[in-house]
């Protein structure tokens, strides 16, 4: 993997040269592409860049004041992809990033050469597994609702909660704020350059003889080669931003040098690497918006969704209300303060109290319990701080769904945001219900022996 400095004004120059074929001005033989075959062209080029053989590649990145060079190596004897990042300068910094798919699993490294990062994502991965079996999880909300659909509607939805194996994919690319680049993975295996997301946002596709460029708005472009699928060019004109404004693919060829990415790192055997903890919340983050990532895209794939989604409602709605109940007695309840159920029990007491002074010395009154149990219908829709309890709950719960929907791409996002607005109400109904029954026997079991809250 050699990246030379000198290779600067070489990038330059291609950048330029490829700057005057995009505006037409050096070749105008490609041609013009329906943009509806984005999505399309994103699959057949990335199955041609899944075909290819071991290789490796230089990149260049340019910007006004510096640049930064890319040396990008897939291994498919030893399983691994390795990207090496030269900020040039000075003083050159390198950093390496690797993704080791060589078992079942996934491990990516990143480092400095003197210390760096580990993370398992097989640990990772079974620990978020745990979560999506759990309804009252966001992530699981929306596994179990999914689930919940595909059984009442015969669809088949592919399971996100139990990939076979995360994906390595490449990062490498502009976006208007800055430059991504290292080795990551996905539930898809796109490569940042061939994803849907970003391809099917083209507002022109033109296909040349070895090449297919996509225009976007902002005179942002994205050459691929046909051949190998990997990037040619990424160019993003901002003359305001210091940072690089264009990649250019300077090198592509077989692999020169073999063995394994620890010989190709110096003094790899010294790095103190320390690893992710799995129960991390940016660990389940990332992991949780792959997986729904994929969810959602075969959600998509639905044909007529909205209308199947209309007919099994009522038949998901009641699992869901369930599913709510269930998440209400096992967690929400657990995390219930006293002082709640001390004023509420207050509010119980007071009524009775007052019960109890209405009756005529000629009757009996009826005993504390039958009193909540009827109090219990009677205000059985808004009953005070039970209510204001499970509202609460219910509204930071639904918070952190829209939250993690907001970090998915829209073309994943939109038939979980459909699935969520047509079955959330019952899961929240279920909750409250739950809640709302739970202090009403909290309360019975005083027998009208409640203390008196202390109120700020």
């Amino acid at each position: 993997m050699k990246i030379k400095p000198g290779s600067f004004w070489v990038a330059t120059l291609v950048v330029l040269l490829r700057g005057l074929a995009s505006a037409g001005l050096a070749d105008d033989t490609g041609t013009q592409l329906d943009v509806s075959n984005a999505e399309q062209l994103s699959k057949t080029l990335s199955d041609t860049f899944n075909r290819q053989g071991s290789f490796q590649a230089e990149y260049q990145a340019i910007g006004p004041t510096n640049s930064m060079g890319f040396g990008l190596l897939l291994n498919k004897e030893l399983e691994f992809v390795l990207m090496k990042m030269i900020k040039e300068g000075e003083t050159s910094t390198i950093v390496y990033t690797i993704n080791d798919f060589s078992e079942d699993g996934l491990t990516f490294l990143a480092t400095d050469g003197t210390t760096g990062i580990k993370i398992n994502y097989r640990s990772c991965f079974q620990t978020i597994l745990e979560s999506f079996k759990r309804p009252d999880n966001p992530a699981g909300w929306f596994v179990f609702i999914a689930k919940s659909f595909a059984e009442e509607s015969k669809v088949e939805v592919r399971d996100a909660s139990s990939p076979k194996k995360l994906l390595t994919t490449i990062n490498l690319g502009l976006s208007a704020d800055g430059l991504n680049a290292g080795v990551g993975n996905s539930s898809n295996g796109f490569n940042s350059w061939l994803a849907p997301e970003l391809l099917t946002n083209a507002v022109s596709i033109v296909e040349y003889d070895d090449s297919i460029q996509f225009f976007f708005k902002n005179s942002h472009t994205v050459l691929i080669d046909k051949n190998s699928g990997l990037l040619l060019e990424d160019s993003f004109p901002s003359p305001d931003k210091l940072y690089p404004r264009a990649i250019t693919r300077i090198h592509r060829g077989e692999l020169e040098v073999g063995g394994h990415y620890s010989t190709l790192i110096p003094g790899f055997d010294q790095i103190e690497f320390k690893e992710v903890d799995p129960n991390s919340s940016q660990m389940k983050k990332q992991m949780s918006r792959e997986f729904l990532t994929a969810l959602g895209r075969s959600l998509g794939e639905t044909e007529g969704l909205e209308k199947l989604l209309e007919k099994y409602a009522e038949r998901i709605e009641d699992r869901t209300r369930e599913a709510g109940r269930a998440a209400a007695q096992e967690v929400f309840i657990d995390n219930i303060p006293l002082k709640y159920i001390e004023v509420f029990g207050a509010t119980v007491l007071a009524e009775y109290e007052k019960y109890e002074v209405s009756v005529p010395d000629t009757e009996t009154p009826v005993s504390f319990s039958l009193f909540v149990d009827a109090l219990q219908l009677e205000m059985a829709k808004r009953p005070g701080v039970a209510a204001t309890i499970a509202d609460k709950f219910n509204a930071e719960f639904c918070q952190k769904c829209q939250s993690l929907l907001a970090g998915l791409p829209a073309d994943a996002r939109a038939p979980l945001q459909m699935l969520y607005d047509q079955i959330m109400p019952s899961f929240v109904e279920g909750v409250s219900e739950e809640i709302i029954q739970w202090f009403f026997e909290q309360i019975k079991m005083t027998n009208g022996e409640v203390d008196s809250p202390a109120i700020d």
